[in-house]
């Protein structure tokens, strides 16, 4: 605006040049994909600093050359080295690759599945399974977690923390393991029992329901027993599993993986029903099927007895106590 309060009109020969700031003239030198925000390499600030972390950045061919995978038994390095790789040369956001369970406590055996942890900042892509080619039913399990998520779980000392500080880095430039073994974890905080408790229970439920769905069609449709084909859905196998290790969470212990669940559950399960039902569970479990009906019916009773022990410590979740309200009032009507 001039002095007298109109809108000053600038000709093209008449208005002023753009001055170029010393920004523009240190980032105009810099190779395609820097950050404009940046300046010379000899001054100081935190735009310094990003230019000097955008140079020590690693390529995708010096990412998937720093794999580690010597260390893992040969039964598993071919999958997991082709595994890697995809994940490091679509998705560079990565920040560690960590194998955790049997393989890393050297408990596996020869129908062990490798669980590898995938630690990256920011998210992933909505079809990032068909983008890596992931099966869930392949030798190599993937565990996605956000950085961020990790820190929750290492500040509520889940046994997730508890593996991956005991874990075996396949890739891990930042050096995120070697903080986490200067924790000190004990057992599992209460919101991380009270968060697990209320998701499991609900799981439970739904793999109860479709339990009760099979077996009145199955009795409607008089199938015999040998040639039935009715099946439970996999939902009531991982929610039992899950409501098991909570409960060894309680009686002071943390299960690293299944091996270490299996041992960990004679010191609580009396009896050979219970102990058969968690045989069944695991072997379900590990072979990542449905259920027959026959397994169903020990998986839900082991659920049911889990459950029975959780109500005597923890109570009923609160948010069931407000469903059985809504069911009391729907029934009234």
């Amino acid at each position: 605006m001039c002095s007298c309060g109109r809108r000053r009109k600038w000709s093209r020969r008449s208005a002023p040049k753009r001055r170029r700031s010393w920004r523009t003239a240190a980032t105009s030198r810099l190779p395609m994909g820097a950050c404009a925000r940046t300046c010379r390499s000899n001054t100081t600030g935190s735009t310094a600093s990003y230019l000097r972390k955008w140079q020590r950045r690693p390529g995708r061919a010096e990412m998937a050359e720093a794999l580690k995978t010597r260390r893992l038994p040969a039964a598993y390095r071919g999958e997991t080295r082709d595994a890697c790789r995809r994940i490091l040369s679509l998705y560079p956001n990565t920040t560690a690759l960590i194998v955790i369970g049997s393989v890393a406590t050297g408990t596996w055996d020869e129908a062990s599945d490798l669980d590898l942890v995938w630690v990256y900042r920011g998210k992933l892509r909505r079809k990032w399974r068909e983008e890596l080619d992931y099966h869930y039913e392949g030798p190599v399990e993937l565990v996605p977690f956000n950085l961020s998520q990790v820190r929750t779980h290492f500040r509520q000392h889940s046994p997730m923390a508890h593996a991956l500080q005991r874990g075996l880095p396949l890739y891990d430039p930042e050096g995120l393991q070697h903080r986490w073994q200067a924790l000190t974890l004990g057992v599992p905080k209460q919101q991380w029992i009270d968060e697990t408790y209320d998701f499991m229970w609900y799981r439970f439920e739904w793999g109860w329901d479709s339990l009760q769905r099979e077996r009145r069609f199955h009795r409607l449709a008089k199938h015999p027993t040998e040639d039935c084909s009715c099946s439970v859905s996999e939902i009531l196998t991982r929610a039992t599993l899950n409501l098991v290790r909570l409960l060894l969470v309680l009686r002071g212990h943390v299960p690293l993986c299944k091996a270490h669940t299996r041992e960990l559950i004679l010191l609580v399960l009396r009896g050979s029903r219970l102990r058969q039902a968690m045989e069944t569970t695991l072997r379900a479990h590990h072979e990542k099927r449905d259920l027959t009906l026959g397994e169903a019916r020990q998986v839900a009773y082991l659920g049911q007895w889990t459950k029975k022990q959780l109500v005597a410590e923890l109570g009923v979740p609160p948010a069931e106590e407000k469903a059985k309200e809504v069911r009391r009032l729907l029934a009234r009507r």
